[in-house]
Formats: C-alpha cells, sequence, structure tokens
C-alpha cells in the first residue's frame, strides 16, 4: 500500500510538472491613464495600462479596453466591420463580426486559465476592414482623373487564395501569463508586448512603444524620437527581462518567415547557440539591444529585418547597424544595376510603356 501510495505521489508530481498552464498567481494590480499617440500624434484620449507587483515597465492591456483598440484600428467601428467580446469564466472569445463575408463570426480565444491563445484564422481575424484582401499592401495609383482603371485593378473581396489554419499560441510554453482575477474586481489581463506583436504589427504594420510616460501606436522609432526618449534610462526590471525574452522567442518562432530557410528550430536553441542567453535575459538594456542588432545584421541577414533604434532605457544612440555579408552583397549588385539602368532611364522605370506593338508592365 506504501509503495502504491508513492507511485500515485510520483505520478501527480510529473503530472503538475508536463501541465502547459502556469501555476494562478495572486497579484497586487495598480492602473494607470497612459497618453495614448498614433504616429506622434495625441489622440486625445488616454488609455488605462495595468501593472503587477509594483512593476511599472511591463505593461498589460485589459480584455475590455483591447476590444475597443480592435475596433477602433483593425475594424471600422461597427460600421461594416466590427469585433464582439463573451466572457465564459477564464476564458474570452473575440468574434469579428463582417455581415455576409468570408470573415465573419471568426474568432480569437484567450484561454486565461491555459495561458494561450487560440486563432480560429488568424489571417482573417486581423485583417484591414478596407482591404480588398487578406494581403492587400498595393499603394499604386489604379484610377486615374476620371474614374478610368489605369494598368491595375484591384480585385473585389475575396481571391483564390487559401486561407490559414487554426494558430494556437501557447504563450504558458513561453513562460508568459496571461492574468485574471475575476473575484477581486473582474480584470482580465494580456502582456501590451504580444498584443502589439500579434494584433498591430502585421495588420497596422505599426507597433505600441510605451516608455512608462506615453503608449505611441507607430510603424518604427528612429534616433532622435523626443516622444520615446523623453524618459529615464536605467535598467529593465527582473520581471520585464524574462517576459521579454520569452516574448522575443515566441514572436520569432511563429512570425519570423524565413525560420526554415535559416535552419532554425527554435530561436531560444539559436539565442543559446550564439550565446545571446544572458544578454537578453539580464537587466542591462544596451546588452539585449546590442543581441538583438546583432541577431538582425549577423544571423539573420536577410534584407526584410531591420534595426531601427535603440530602448528608451538605453537612450537614443546615433549608431548604423553594420550590414551582414548577404545584405552587403545584394546592396552593391543594387548599385550596379541601377546605375546601368539609369543610363536608358534616367527617370526611372515606368510601370507602363509601350515599344512598337509590344505593351510592357514592369514590377520593380
Amino acid at each position: 500500500m506504501k509503495k502504491l501510495f508513492c507511485i500515485l505521489l510520483v505520478l501527480l508530481v510529473v503530472l503538475s510538472m508536463s501541465s502547459p498552464a502556469l501555476a494562478e498567481e495572486s497579484h497586487s494590480i495598480t492602473s494607470e491613464e497612459i497618453p495614448l499617440y498614433s504616429s506622434g500624434e495625441d489622440l486625445g484620449a488616454p488609455l488605462p495600462l495595468y501593472f503587477l507587483d509594483g512593476v511599472k515597465d511591463l505593461p498589460y492591456l485589459e480584455v475590455s479596453d483591447l476590444c475597443d483598440v480592435l475596433n477602433s484600428f483593425i475594424g471600422d467601428g461597427g460600421v461594416t466591420v466590427g469585433f464582439e467580446m463573451k466572457i465564459e469564466g477564464p476564458v474570452v472569445t473575440f468574434t469579428r463580426r463582417h455581415e455576409g463575408e468570408i470573415d465573419d463570426g471568426i474568432t480569437a480565444t484567450f484561454d486565461f486559465e491555459r495561458s494561450e491563445i487560440r486563432f480560429m484564422d488568424y489571417n482573417l481575424f486581423t485583417m484591414k476592414y478596407n482591404v480588398s484582401k487578406i494581403l492587400d499592401m498595393t499603394g499604386i495609383d489604379y484610377i486615374n482623373d476620371k474614374g478610368e482603371s489605369l494598368v491595375l485593378q484591384k480585385v473585389d473581396r475575396g481571391t483564390f487564395a487559401r486561407y490559414g489554419d487554426e494558430l494556437v499560441l501557447p504563450l504558458a510554453d513561453y513562460g508568459i501569463e496571461l492574468v485574471y482575477q475575476p473575484v477581486e474586481n473582474g480584470l482580465y489581463l494580456i502582456p501590451l508586448q504580444t498584443i502589439s506583436d500579434f494584433f498591430f504589427a502585421p495588420t497596422m504594420f505599426r507597433c505600441a512603444y510605451y516608455n512608462g510616460l506615453s503608449l505611441n501606436l507607430t510603424d518604427q522609432i528612429q534616433p532622435g524620437d523626443e516622444l520615446y526618449y523623453a524618459a529615464p534610462t536605467g535598467e529593465r526590471s527582473e520581471a520585464l527581462a524574462k517576459y521579454g525574452y520569452g516574448e522575443l522567442c515566441m514572436m520569432l518562432d511563429y512570425l519570423y518567415g524565413l525560420k526554415e530557410v535559416h535552419d532554425i528550430d527554435s530561436f531560444a536553441g539559436l539565442f543559446h547557440q550564439v550565446g545571446f542567453e544572458a544578454s537578453l535575459q539580464g537587466s542591462d538594456a544596451l546588452e539585449a539591444d546590442a543581441a538583438i542588432y546583432k541577431l538582425i545584421t549577423d544571423y539573420l541577414d536577410d534584407g526584410h529585418s531591420k534595426w531601427y533604434a535603440f530602448s528608451y532605457l538605453t537612450g537614443s544612440l546615433d549608431f548604423e547597424a553594420p550590414l551582414g555579408p548577404s545584405q552587403a552583397k545584394w546592396e552593391n549588385q543594387d548599385e550596379i544595376y541601377t546605375s546601368a539602368r539609369a543610363q536608358y532611364y534616367p527617370d526611372g522605370i515606368p510601370g507602363y510603356e509601350e515599344i512598337g506593338n509590344t505593351a510592357y508592365i514592369t514590377f520593380d
């Protein structure tokens, strides 16, 4: 009997260790109204952010406020595209509403007990209301002053493209906690950076930059940005360093499209292999920033990933990241071909031209 009890005890310990959910913790929660900017323009309505256990450099967003933000920035305020929220215990479900369209009824579910986010179809849930297809990034003019079609014509909503499968983000596997305390104050909190990485950046092409004083939704931060660098410099909190490492690994694991091309099984594995673990998990913001720009220029070196600026905790530094060998080679070749064709097209390559009986449409 004693032996059986020991076996059961060991099984219970093993099962508790293998569970993907984080242990539910009770946190001391405070909130603060933070000025909200869009590309540097004050929107005039502050956004409440939440902080756990006195840590002020790791903000959280409440789900009801997130729903409002999604309606404002991804939807059109509910005129044609909007988001509804439903709470059932530890599970919060957002449903996209777009009557009669393929994205109507697409959901994103936040499981606060398991600390995971499930997208029924990530691409459809996050697509902006005013695009004709999921990845509509074409800014070219296609209608002239008379309302006639030019070279290109945009298709109606819906294409022959295949849509995505269900996407599950296992935040708990990366040490990230979704926080809910329904009994005490009815709060359901999500780390702001997680929202920025998976909701704002892929759709709005903007990120949420928080510096302790303000929150700016913008496409990039440049050295000398007065709004972002108005905050005091210093070290990262232990909580921010731990969360930031897990979030960076998760964001790159799920969103970096050239992961397989670079033979990367996981970014945590890559950081271990190249010796970046300690810097990315430490309190020194400058060391963490340096590791990230080395990742971009030396190890990814893909021409798509770009280093913009240092953290507000480091301060605005006038630094130009070095080019990796692939990017340097590409820029050298680009200069050669650009110079050669400038002899024939000094004003640039036209999108459309007729030579003899042939029409040429050029995508540069």
